[in-house]
């Protein structure tokens, strides 16, 4: 079992599993509007590393959506996670793991039209894998298209 910030060796390398690396997101949400203020939603994250080790974390979650003023809403559930990796020029093969966990949404509308807004947003997933926990912080900037009520 190797933990972030701990190293595995291969037959010829020594690997590094970072304890931290910047990446790229794109994320979607869809679901079901109950009402201006009540949603169920499936949303899904894919992250790709920035690093010269290739780490790449998908993570999707059914959530609840709660807005609780016209313009700062909040969503959380439980998550699902796959954590894929290779190394360039290693003897380790590359390969994926999968997990599970929960993650959680904030966003506040900056900009907010009849159906339409512009979201600055916080998200925080953290998921459980086999002997280690990947967590994640993303700041984001979201459209989002509101239902006609």
């Amino acid at each position: 079992i190797v933990r972030a910030g701990e190293e595995a060796r291969g037959a010829d390398v020594l690997v590094p599993l970072p304890a931290s690396t910047g990446a790229g997101t794109f994320a979607m949400q869809g679901g079901y509007a109950f009402g201006p203020r009540l949603a169920v939603l499936l949303d899904i994250g894919v992250s790709g590393g920035l690093s010269p080790a290739d780490f790449n974390h998908a993570v999707g979650s059914f959530m609840v959506r709660l807005r609780p003023t016209g313009r700062f809403w909040v969503a959380a559930g439980p998550a699902f996670g796959d954590l894929g990796y290779g190394y360039e020029g290693s003897v380790v093969p590359s390969g994926s793991i999968t997990g599970s966990g929960l993650q959680g949404v904030a966003g506040v509308a900056v900009l907010r039209k009849r159906r339409w807004s512009l979201d600055l947003e916080v998200r925080y997933s953290s998921v459980d894998y086999d002997g280690f926990r990947a967590t994640s912080t993303i700041l984001a900037v979201g459209g989002i298209r509101h239902p006609a009520y």
